[in-house]
């Protein structure tokens, strides 16, 4: 809604691989700008590619960033408002993770300082109760009719039924007491998984730990490849993502993702295993 092809369009490095295939199918100039798993990205960085480069919008997520985990500060987010209001940037903020919060807090969307109307704030049902659910919304007054015009025209409308079972969930079932069960069962399921592989393999590797969310980003040495360990484990039926699905090939290729909310049983156990073996 916000660009046409050719556009030069900002995303995150590493980066969600669905924004990667988006800005591809929709024949865009994808730039890119690091992302650091502890303190998010540069805001000198991103003054110096709004002021030097025709960018139309920015999709980025500043909480719990699929696949780093960082979350930006208030200041940050602030700033980067200012920044996209004064360079003419439409933001499209994925914050699909921002209920998966360990903190006392919720942390707050670049939405909070939006004062022109130019942040596309998205959000979902799937990651805080029902993945198959498939259910989500855009948060913007000036795009609101043309969105639902190209979902119109590309799917028609979400399923009825299942709107209105989430409905009635909503109305009659606390759906607060259903996240602040399943913020504790991810922190502490994130925390066994951290544990295990600090215990495990030491020093060996970094890994990122965010507070909320269900990744860990996982730093390798350097002359270990991610695809070829995704390829090992991949055939005795666990699966994990490996780096180069995120962005280059060259930089993130000792680089893993985790998904931690599996229950600690014999099975997951297990799984951590064969990635350690």
């Amino acid at each position: 809604m916000v660009t046409q092809p050719g556009d030069c369009v900002l995303i995150e490095s590493p980066t969600f691989y669905g924004a990667i295939q988006a800005v591809e199918r929709l024949g865009l100039e994808p730039v890119k700008i690091d992302v650091d798993p502890g303190n998010g990205f540069c805001l000198d960085e991103l003054e110096g590619i709004f002021k030097h480069q025709k960018v139309k919008a920015f999709w980025l997520m500043p909480n719990f960033h699929n696949p780093t985990g960082s979350t930006l500060s208030e200041g940050n987010k602030k700033a980067i408002v200012r920044l996209a209001e004064q360079y003419d940037v439409t933001l499209i903020e994925d914050d699909v993770y921002s209920e998966l919060y360990f903190t006392a807090d919720k942390p707050k969307p670049l939405k909070w300082w939006d004062r022109q109307d130019r942040v596309l704030l998205c959000g979902s049902l799937s990651k805080s109760l029902c993945p198959g659910y498939r259910i989500g919304w855009v948060i913007n007054k000036r795009f609101n009719q043309p969105i639902q015009k190209q979902q119109l025209i590309s799917t028609l409308s979400g399923s009825a039924p299942i709107q209105q079972g989430i409905a009635h969930y909503l109305t009659y079932e606390s759906f607060d007491k259903h996240l602040r069960q399943l913020r504790k069962i991810l922190e502490a399921r994130q925390q066994f998984v951290v544990n295990y592989l600090e215990e495990t393999l030491g020093g060996t590797l970094k890994i990122s730990v965010p507070k909320g969310g269900y990744f860990i980003w996982i730093e390798l040495p350097n002359e270990l490849d991610a695809h070829s360990i995704y390829q090992t484990v991949a055939a005795k039926g666990v699966t994990v993502a490996f780096g180069q699905l995120f962005g280059s090939q060259q930089v993130f290729s000792n680089c893993l993702r985790l998904n931690t909310s599996f229950e600690p049983n014999d099975d997951s156990r297990w799984a951590l295993d064969q990635l350690v073996a």
